[in-house]
Formats: C-alpha cells, structure tokens, sequence
C-alpha cells in the first residue's frame, strides 16, 4: 500500500502461520473483518474464531480445478494439454479449465462448473474480474466491483435531515 493512500490501520499485512495467527486475529474484538489467504485447515481455523463474534470473513484457499479437454480439439490438443498444466499448476483450485471447440458445449458446460472462474481455450480473465474460489477452495471475492463489496456494510437510513 502506498503511503498516505489510507487512513493509518485500514490496511495491516500479518505474516505467520495461517491457522494460528489467522484464528488470532479473527477473534480479536476490534478486527471487524478478515480477508485471508492460506490452506483450507487454516481457513477453517479463522473462520471458526470468527463465529463467535459474527465477523466477516472472505477466504482464499487451496484445491484443485479441473483441465477439462475435448476431443473436439483435434490437432491442437497437444498445446491445449501444456496449457492447461502449466496454469493449474500456478493455480492451486480457484480456476477451472475447458478447453473446446464447441460454443455449445461451452454454453453447456461452464455453468456447470463449481468454480470461482473459468478460462476458456486459453482465454485469461480481465483484470477487473472477480477473483475467488468455492467450496473447500474459499468463499467472498477480491477486484472489481463485486471485490469491493466483500469490504463494504450497507447501512439503510431513514428520516434523514435536508
């Protein structure tokens, strides 16, 4: 974070052992939110100290996507094979991978999927994309507008003075 772009403590970086100083801070009275980022032991750890006080939390965690590839690629399954791999092994199970050349099987397919994001045929995601995983893989998103509103509480008011 860039000096003076927050307030002093809106933003604190915590190294350490994920399910220990994770669960630590999750249930510490004046943290009102936890974004982590760790194994799925240590995301279950924080996410049970945060019970008791009802606290926010999004996590990022680990697991595997699926490399889904289609005969239907022909001669280009070879380079659709090393793509895949070399992707879901930067990307430890946020992300799942189809590969095709059939609009309607991806149509069919991609909603199927439990996956956080998918990338079709190689197609990176924008930048400004949500990114997150599901199930054992995390919950709650970062970047972009739906990123954003992982860290924000709505407030509804009424009566309020012109």
């Amino acid at each position: 974070m860039s000096r003076g772009s927050l307030h002093t403590g809106s933003f604190n970086l915590v190294n350490g052992a994920g399910a220990t100083v994770g669960a630590a801070l999750a249930a510490h009275r004046d943290v009102d939110m936890v974004s982590f980022t760790g194994s799925t032991h240590a995301g279950v750890a924080v996410s049970k100290a945060a019970a008791a006080s009802v606290k926010r939390v999004t996590l990022e965690l680990g697991g595997k996507g699926p490399n889904l590839l289609f005969a239907d690629l022909g001669d280009g399954l070879g380079k659709a094979v090393q793509h895949g791999v070399s992707h879901l092994m930067r990307n430890y199970g946020l992300t799942s991978y189809l590969q095709t050349g059939s609009a309607d099987r991806i149509r069919r397919v991609v909603p199927q999927l439990k996956a956080g994001m998918v990338e079709v045929n190689g197609e990176r995601r924008s930048a400004r994309s949500p990114f997150g995983g599901v199930k054992a893989s995390g919950n709650g998103r970062e970047g972009g507008e739906f990123g954003l509103r992982e860290f924000l509480e709505v407030k509804a008011v009424s009566g309020w003075p012109r």
